[in-house]
């Protein structure tokens, strides 16, 4: 069992920075991460072409990021002269935009290396002893206590913190409400090339809310005779579909694409994730930054964002880098 001084849940951006901050000032640290490797919708995946049995790999969660504060575009710095952060695109509207490189998850991977990270670790319940907190988690199909802390930072989704959190919390009742919304991601491994001119594509007219032309990204993997795109759904339509079979799903998605582009898609592989939680919507914790409960609970992300300035990664970062600066042991 570890004896810690603060236990993070969630290996995401925001989680990992926190959990970095805090380790600087010599407190004992550590992070717990249900999936079995790190970067939330910073995930990236690799899988192998049933025709070519080559190796294609895609992000799975957001296509690029910004940096609207110095905080931030300092760090990205500091990434991109360690190799895993570049910049991909610019234009006018959205100033430059990065990626992590060679895929989304370097920067998590790059941040994890350096602490105490627990993956595929499922926390099941939290509680108050002593003062302390106590936590369990799921092991070989029973619940055994994995940690004592005198500090639990949520960066997990909102809504799986509410269902830890101890009933009767005062943070129980926002964090329950449907804040992160959700929305299925295709990859679409083409044959040929779409008749297209750039690399991203965003629509308000359609089930499809951007279209990435993966290989397009620095440091991805080339190919003369296919293309990688990454079609992300509209979170309305995903809304409507979130149980629907998976093979009309991906049928329905790629008419749609071929009905954009104006020309037959040959899709030789394909892949659909769905995204339970993922585009942060306005609500009534936006703005907070982080939560603190002043009784040992923390919480981090995205969601507690000012929206109108900042969104996605540069958000998640900010929050978990303040909530580190602010705490208080």
């Amino acid at each position: 069992m570890l004896e810690l001084d603060v236990l993070v849940i969630g290996a995401g951006m925001s989680g990992l920075i926190a959990a970095t901050e805090l380790q600087k000032t010599g407190l004992n640290v550590a992070v717990v991460e249900k999936a079995r490797g790190s970067g939330g919708r910073l995930s990236s995946k690799r899988i192998e072409s049933s025709k070519t049995k080559a190796m294609i790999s895609f992000d799975l969660g957001c296509a690029s990021f910004d940096a609207k504060t110095e905080l931030f575009r300092s760090h990205l710095e500091t990434w991109s002269s360690e190799g895993i952060a570049k910049v991909w695109r610019f234009s006018e509207a959205t100033g430059s935009q990065y990626v992590a490189t060679p895929r989304s998850s370097s920067i998590t991977r790059y941040l994890a290396g350096q602490l105490d990270v627990h993956f595929a670790t499922r926390v099941t319940e939290i509680r108050k002893d002593n003062g302390l907190w106590s936590v369990f988690i799921e092991e070989s199909g029973l619940q055994v206590k994995f940690a004592q802390t005198k500090h639990i930072i949520f960066a997990t989704p909102p809504q799986q913190a509410a269902d830890l959190l101890p009933e009767g919390h005062p943070f129980i009742s926002a964090l329950s409400q449907p804040i992160l919304l959700p929305q299925w991601v295709l990859m679409l491994n083409v044959k040929g090339r779409l008749e297209l001119s750039d690399e991203y594509y965003e629509f308000s007219d359609s089930i499809i809310s951007s279209l990435i032309l993966e290989p397009s990204k620095p440091e991805r993997v080339q190919s003369n005779d296919h293309q990688t795109w990454v079609l992300q759904a509209d979170t309305k339509w995903t809304s409507d579909n979130l149980d629907t079979d998976k093979t009309k799903l991906e049928h329905e998605l790629v008419a749609e694409l071929a009905s954009k582009t104006g020309t037959p898609i040959i899709v030789e592989d394909a892949y659909l994730h769905r995204w339970l939680y993922s585009v942060a919507k306005p609500n009534e914790l936006t703005g907070s930054v982080f939560l603190d409960d002043t009784n040992g609970i923390w919480g981090c992300g995205d969601y507690l964002a000012d929206t109108t300035k900042l969104s996605g990664v540069e958000a998640a970062f900010i929050s978990g880098y303040q909530l580190a600066k602010s705490f208080q042991l």
